[in-house]
């Protein structure tokens, strides 16, 4: 197995920019990066309040929106809305596990810890509830590694059949994309 000398860094990014007509999906981007792709019942509507469904710019009883995070393997996400009642959620990771419950009005942090990324978060608006908007305020997304040099050392003791021994060091330095350099002293 190769040893991994990066270390992964990653950014927060908010203030997104997205589309502000209904359509059947919505790439959320920051720059050039897309973020998350945004569907839902019927075609979904962003504005400057946040997303709703159903071809409007609300978030009503019944509907279901999706925000795919899968081009981006962001590893945190947070959201707000804003009712007196909850909304379900199912947040699916990229180690397949998912995570579901409900969440009230305020805003809403999902981590994917062990898990991986997040691949997908997946609101309801359970029938009977308020109407709302989704707003997507922020996540955490790779921005690329750091290289680190690794040296290992090893002590070592040799002993022969009749018990001399001689001891020694065995140093290995590896670096990113070279062959490791190995000598014994």
């Amino acid at each position: 197995q190769a040893l991994d000398t990066a270390t992964a860094t990653t950014d927060t990014l908010k203030n997104f920019d997205y589309s502000h007509q209904p359509n059947d999906t919505v790439n959320v981007t920051s720059g050039n990066a897309i973020i998350a792709v945004v569907s839902g019942t019927g075609d979904v509507n962003g504005d400057g309040n946040g997303f709703g469904a159903g071809g409007n710019s609300n978030f009503d009883p019944g509907e279901t929106m999706t925000f795919d995070f899968t081009t981006s393997q962001a590893t945190a996400a947070e959201f707000s809305f804003f009712k007196t009642s909850a909304l379900t959620y199912v947040v699916t990771f990229s180690d397949n596990t998912t995570q579901t419950g409900s969440a009230g009005s305020g805003v809403f942090d999902i981590s994917a810890g062990t898990h991986g990324s997040i691949e997908t978060v997946t609101f309801t608006d359970p029938p009977g509830a308020d109407k709302t908007k989704v707003i997507l305020d922020s996540a955490t997304v790779p921005s690329g590694s750091t290289t680190h040099d690794t040296n290992l050392s090893f002590g070592i003791t040799l002993t022969d059949g009749d018990g001399d021994a001689v001891s020694g060091t065995i140093n290995v330095d590896a670096h990113q994309n070279t062959a490791p350099t190995i000598t014994a002293t």
